[in-house]
């Protein structure tokens, strides 16, 4: 790596003697950089143009000396280190040069050129140190001026404490903190208001807070302290009498006061709000940031104080949070390895699936009607239909399953579910459906929302085996708020609400507590699994979703589900009809599978379709193939997971031999298509597995057909955006799929 030079301005009227010490610092490796100028006004406008690391001044020189030049370089501010050049002898030179500013001074004595290079880099050094040492002073005076705050602030905040060990009742506690800030602030006026339910109380002030602390409750959310409140954020308004959000109702005190500056500060116990902290200054530069953060010390000793009395209560409170914050990451543990577990059997499940139902899907394609064989092979496709199903579910409750969201209304799938939920429940169980009006519209995958609404409803009516009545109600609500339950907090936003409601033996905390565990069960041996609810509770949050329970024993269950409104209009879905022959093409497609049979029935679907396939199991080899390969590649179809290289590196890699070829993934497990950044590259179709021979050919001659680029497609988490999919049971490729 070459060294930097260093940039010499070198100031000589002499021209011989110019390039004599301009030649010799060049020759010290490359270091230095001379620019020679003959005269003092030419090094002042060298000087306006150009950043140079030191000068080398003559002293003697026309127009103006050396001094003279020098006066002019440090009167204008330049800090850059200056070494006078002089041929006399003269120390009283010397030491005027040192006073005027000159980092140095040199006598052209014989031999002056060999010491010169070491003079230029002592200057330098001794410059940047100097640098340095003003630096760390600065920084010295800087944190010295902190400290001296903090000692104030602390000093206060001690006053407190002492206050705090002589006052009794709250009111009174909260008025001596409230002068105690006053004082230390100088402020105009400063008051306290707590939080009781959903109003801010006034309790506690100083000055002459009569103008604006007369609004003895506001809302939350009301006002400058009521956003304090709502937000548990401090707030800095430094024209309070501008602010729209100030109430109506204070600023005519505002105004009498000539209130310049307000400061509002949440009191915190853990993370709930429980009152805030207001100040009032008149002063015009309004708060620093230091005044700011007294003030939240004195917040946290009014919160500590008001806690005082219920310290036992918190203490057991914390316990229990402790506690549920254990279950929780042994629940979050379970549903881990268990999603672990479900990943990779669906990936090996599913790859047997594939072969079983191509097979069967191949012989039918060939098999007459009257075909003695033909009923027995529709009747394991129909078996490897349910099959894949059971994978599905097994999934669901992990949250890895593919989705294949669409636009749905609820009113009218639940409709659609009446007939069959009513023959689910019995005849003793009476099923009420209450459609709202005007719901909106959800994007979900319809067959997870159905599987969704069963199992709430069979939970429903095994709560009730003496029967009752089962409520399925729909709306659409804007939550302006957030809301909690006892198991999540629902964000604030537009949604679909749909709500299961029984008239059952309801649950107990306990079995709330559990209620979405894996295998988790209160029914009798052989007469559940514990997958139930949990399948449930992974749908709807994969679907960006939540899901609250309200229960008590003897009152009955209701679950409440929050999917997010979209604006899309819902159509009803259309029916696809199974192509009577496969799709056929000419192209050549590099197939690339490592499980054996998959790749042989593969291979014979789309050499049997007329395609040209070039198959091999090894990624590695797939790169030398495409790399020997004389002809175009119009297509590349991989598998996702695959011994020593993942489907994506291969395709980045082909691609960079045939970079306009297309790119098919087929995977059996639907988070193998998201990387660990969330995002695929390069972009592609994806097909879940087991592939029908039909979904297989349409996909790949659509994907052949398409003219504009496909679009890369990103995940987040488990969830894939803008991805398209085709598997067993939806021939149609080009869906859009969320795993």
């Amino acid at each position: 790596m070459p060294r930097e030079q260093i940039a010499v301005l070198l100031v000589e009227d002499d021209v011989d003697q110019a390039e004599m010490v301009a030649r010799t610092l060049r020759r010290q490796d490359g270091s230095f950089e001379v620019t020679a100028v003959v005269d003092g006004p030419a090094c002042l406008d060298a000087l306006t143009g150009h950043a140079y690391e030191l000068i080398l001044l003559d002293y003697s020189l026309p127009r103006m000396n050396g001094l003279e030049v020098l006066a002019e370089i440090r009167r204008r501010g330049a800090l850059v280190p200056v070494v006078m050049v002089t041929g006399q002898g003269d120390e009283r030179v010397a030491v005027e040069a040192m006073r005027t500013g000159a980092a140095d001074y040199v006598i052209k004595s014989a031999g002056y050129l060999t010491t010169l290079p070491t003079v230029i880099r002592k200057v330098l050094k001794q410059h940047e140190l100097a640098g340095e040492n003003a630096r760390l002073y600065a920084q010295t005076q800087q944190t010295l001026a902190e400290l001296q705050a903090r000692q104030a602030h602390l000093e206060a905040l001690l006053t407190v404490n002492r206050e705090l060990s002589r006052i009794q009742s709250v009111e009174s506690l909260l008025a001596r903190i409230a002068e105690a800030c006053g004082r230390l602030f100088v402020a105009s006026s400063v008051g306290f208001r707590l939080v009781e339910g959903e109003d801010l109380v006034l309790c506690g002030n100083w000055g002459p807070t009569h103008a604006f602390l007369s609004t003895k409750r506001l809302k939350v959310g009301e006002s400058l302290a009521g956003i304090v409140a709502a937000t548990g954020e401090a707030l800095v308004v430094p024209d309070p009498l501008s602010d729209p959000r100030l109430l109506p109702a204070h600023r005519a005190g505002y105004q009498e006061l000539d209130v310049r500056a307000f400061l509002g500060v949440p009191l915190k116990i853990a993370d709930q709000v429980v009152g805030v902290l207001t100040v009032r200054t008149s002063h015009a530069e309004g708060f620093s940031r230091a005044e700011v953060e007294m003030a939240q010390g004195f917040a946290s000793q009014a919160a500590i104080a008001l806690e005082n009395s219920r310290l036992y209560q918190e203490t057991q409170r914390a316990l229990t949070e402790l506690t549920a914050t254990k279950e929780q990451l042994v629940q979050a543990q379970k549903m881990e390895a268990i999603g672990q577990l479900a990943g990779g059997v669906a990936h090996d499940f599913n790859n047997l699936l594939m072969v079983i139902s191509g097979r069967s899907r191949l012989y039918l394609l060939r098999a007459r009607a009257d075909d003695p064989g033909r009923r027995d092979i529709e009747l394991i496709d129909q078996t490897v239909d349910r099959a894949a199903a059971l994978t599905r579910q097994l999934l669901a409750f992990s949250r890895k399953q593919l989705l294949q969201p669409t636009v749905l209304d609820l009113n009218v799938l639940v409709g659609e579910l009446a007939p069959m939920l009513r023959r689910l429940i019995g005849e003793h169980i009476d099923l009420v459906i209450r459609p709202g009006s005007q719901i909106g519209s959800v994007m979900a995958d319809r067959g997870q929302l159905e599987q969704v609404i069963m199992n709430l409803v069979v939970n429903a009516r095994d709560a009730m085996p003496d029967g009752r009545t089962v409520t399925i109600a729909t709306e659409g609500r804007d939550l302006l708020e957030m809301l909690a339950y006892r198991q999540e907090r629902i964000p604030a936003g537009p949604y679909v609400i749909l709500t299961v409601e029984d008239s059952g033996c309801g649950m107990d905390a306990t079995t709330l507590r559990k209620l979405f565990e894996p295998f988790f069960t209160t029914k009798g041996p052989g007469q559940g699994t514990g997958l139930g609810l949990p399948t449930v509770d992974g749908i709807v949050h994969q679907s960006g979703g939540f899901i609250g329970v309200d229960s008590a024993v003897g009152c009955g269950t209701t679950f409440t589900v929050y999917l997010p409104r979209t604006t899309a209009v819902a159509e009803r879905p259309a029916v696809v009809a199974r192509p009577a022959a496969l799709a056929r093409g000419d192209e050549t497609i590099l197939l690339v599978e490592d499980e054996p049979e998959v790749r042989r029935l593969t291979m014979e679907i789309l050499t049997g379709c007329g395609y040209t396939v070039l198959d091999t199991g090894d990624p590695r080899a797939a790169l030398v193939m495409s790399e020997h390969h004389r002809g175009p590649l119009h297509l590349l179809l991989t598998d996702m997971v695959m011994p020593g290289m993942r489907g994506p590196t291969l395709a980045a890699q082909v691609l960079g031999r045939h970079p306009d070829l297309r790119v098919v993934y087929m995977s059996g497990y639907a988070e193998s298509i998201v990387s660990s950044q969330g995002v695929i590259e390069p972009a592609g179709v994806f097909l879940q597995k087991p592939v029908t021979p039909d979904a297989l050919v349409q996909t790949v001659r659509e994907v052949l057909d398409t003219v504009a680029p496909i679009p890369r497609y990103k995940g987040s988490g488990s969830h894939v955006v803008g991805a398209r999919s085709a598997s067993h049971g939806h021939p149609a490729a080009g869906s859009r799929a969320r795993a």
